[in-house]
């Protein structure tokens, strides 16, 4: 939320979580620093030093000998075949894709939905060719997960692509013909 500016017609651009802030002093640029810091700290270095750790465990992890380091990191890869050790790594980048850095495009834009879609199908195709649990009920629950976002994702393009047809100026420049063709029915959607 401290890169969602909004701007108004004068100019003037304030920050859509706090309208009393405004875009362009020095106490959005400490709010800009202090957002940066803590996604560099949290999401992303935490990732990386769990992908070291896992990377310094690798050979033990990859022919299932216990460490004193490995038996700690087992909440990380024990629900995993041995040669998917690291797959909580690509559950936490889709995670992190998803949830942090695709909310930094313009909020609820097709192009949001459109790379959010792309993101969870090429993601479902990981989980489909890989299939990294050792419970193969676990694989098709996470097969049905990845399938229901994507599913999700379609939805909202189509939600989003009906309004346009709503709008009074778009139906008088629509042949009866074309608004005929790109009119959905959003109970059909739903």
């Amino acid at each position: 939320r401290a890169f969602s500016c909004e701007t108004f017609e004068d100019g003037s651009s304030y920050l859509r979580a706090d309208y009393s802030i405004d875009c362009a002093t020095d106490e959005y640029a400490g709010i800009l620093v202090l957002a940066v810091l803590a996604i560099l700290v949290y999401p992303i270095g935490i990732t990386l030093a769990t992908a070291a750790l896992l990377y310094l465990e690798r050979e033990a992890l990859h022919n299932e000998t216990e460490t004193k380091r490995s038996a700690a990191l087992a909440f990380l890869y024990r629900e995993y075949q041995a040669h998917y050790f690291w797959w909580e790594l690509v559950e936490v980048s889709r995670k992190l894709i998803l949830v942090g850095f695709l909310v930094l495009i313009d909020p609820g834009s097709m192009l949001q939905l459109v790379l959010g879609l792309l993101v969870s199908f090429i993601f479902l195709l990981l989980q489909m060719q890989a299939q990294p649990f050792r419970d193969r009920g676990d694989d098709v629950l996470a097969l049905f997960t990845g399938a229901s976002l994507v599913s999700l994702f379609v939805s909202c393009i189509l939600l989003r692509a009906t309004q346009l047809t709503e709008f009074d100026r778009i139906e008088e420049l629509l042949t009866d013909e074309m608004l005929h063709t790109y009119t959905i029915s959003t109970g059909a959607i739903v």
